[in-house]
Order: structure tokens, then sequence, then C-alpha cells
């Protein structure tokens, strides 16, 4: 062997997944020895020459839960998202607003690019994640904390990711925007009638878009500046900043 390879061999492991799991089985075997559960085969060891520690060895290897493992030879941060978000929804789907939170605010721009086509393709809606991570963190958006991200610390006055997303396709899809009682999609009609003559996309073929359409809808694309400043002004004119 090279050295490199005999170097990894003593190198640390960085387990993506599965810590209960591993946690509960090492629990388990410690609790069966504690209770003596296998005293009459250490003792039968013992008196067979071997040593103590040898003994104790042999006990969990034998009676140790066998996990299944995948292993990654790569540490890239991309390829441990990849592998722990696609995992985890084939297994039990864990919710949109902590799967979002996971994915956008774990990987750089560049790490996202290599893993991005592979997670849409697994099913998982990147574009949007990320569109509502943005609306709910960065601090000129008048929604910055205020939308649920999936863990414990979230309040209960927080407004929905699911609900995040309606509110941002309506603005970036240019659907969806029906007032109630009516049927006019009034989203969709600025789209077809006026998105193209509009002097907000005028520059999309300076930014290599095939159509005024797709630059409006990019991820940071011209709706995005518009749906700051749209609901900035109404939360400036109606909002109540504290719960009474």
């Amino acid at each position: 062997f090279k050295k490199d390879s005999l170097i990894s061999f003593i190198l640390p492991v960085s387990l993506v997944d599965g810590q209960h799991r591993l946690l509960g089985a090492i629990g388990e075997i410690n609790t069966r020895l504690e209770t003596g559960e296998f005293d009459d085969e250490l003792s039968l060891s013992l008196n067979n020459g071997t040593d103590a520690t040898m003994a104790n060895t042999e006990i969990l290897k034998k009676h140790t839960r066998v996990l299944p493992v995948s292993l990654l030879m790569s540490d890239s941060p991309s390829e441990q998202v990849f592998q722990f978000v696609v995992i985890n929804q084939k297994a039990t789907p864990i919710e949109r607003s902590l799967l979002g939170t996971i994915v956008s605010t774990t990987l750089t721009n560049d790490e996202m690019e290599v893993v991005s086509q592979r997670l849409m393709d697994s099913g998982i809606k990147l574009e949007e994640a990320r569109a509502i991570t943005w609306i709910a963190k960065n601090p000129v958006s008048p929604f910055s904390n205020l939308v649920e991200r999936g863990v414990n610390s979230d309040s209960k006055d927080m407004l929905q990711w699911s609900v995040m997303g309606k509110i941002i396709n309506i603005f970036k899809e240019l659907r969806g925007g029906i007032l109630f009682g009516e049927r006019n999609d009034y989203a969709k009609i600025w789209q077809e009638k006026y998105l193209s003559t509009s002097g907000v996309v005028s520059e999309f073929d300076d930014n290599v878009f095939s159509s005024a359409y797709d630059y409006w809808r990019s991820l940071e694309g011209p709706w995005r500046e518009l749906f700051v400043c749209f609901w900035n002004k109404v939360s400036d004119k109606l909002a109540q900043r504290e719960n009474k």
C-alpha cells in the first residue's frame, strides 16, 4: 500500500445521516451487556484463555445490530446534501419548509449548481425553495424572518412555507392572480398582454434569455425586485408591527 492509502484507513468518517440509528444500536447492545445477558458466553471465552478485552470485543461483533451503510467516496458538501435530501424524501418525506431550508442554506451558489439538476430530477422543487428562502431571509424583504423554516424555534405566528410559495408564484410565474369571487387571472392576463413590451424585461436579450417571460421568472429576475417593492408598500400602509 502507498502512504495515502494507509492514511485513508485512519481518517475519521463524516456521518451525514443516521446518527440516531447508530446511537440506538450502540445503546441497545450496551444495555444487554449490563443486564448480564452474555455473562455465560463471556465466561466461556475467558475460561478458554481469551483475554477480557478480546472476549468483550467478540461479543460485540457477534451480537451488535448490523446496519446498512451507503459510503460516499467524496467529502463534497453538495454530494452530502444531495444524498441526505433524496434518501430522506424516499423514506419518510420531511416537511417542505425544512427541506427548503436545508437545501437553500447549506450550499453556496457554486455548490448548488453541481447538484441542482440531480435534485430536480429527483422531484425536489429546488428553484421554489431557493426563491422562498431568499424572500424569507433577505433583510430588504418585508417577510424577512417571518416565514417558517421547519425547525423547533419557528413561531406559530410565522407564515407557512407553502403559503409563501403561492404568494411568490403569483409574481414569479404570473399565474394565480385571481381575486376572491372572480375568475379572471389578472397576473396571467398582464403577462400575455403587457409583459413583452414592459421596460422591466427590455434587457432579456442581454441577459441571454430566450424570451421576456424566461427572464422575468428566473431566480434573480425582475419579479423579485417588484415583489419586494410591492409588499414593502403594502407593509408600510397596512402592517401592524406588534401583536395585540
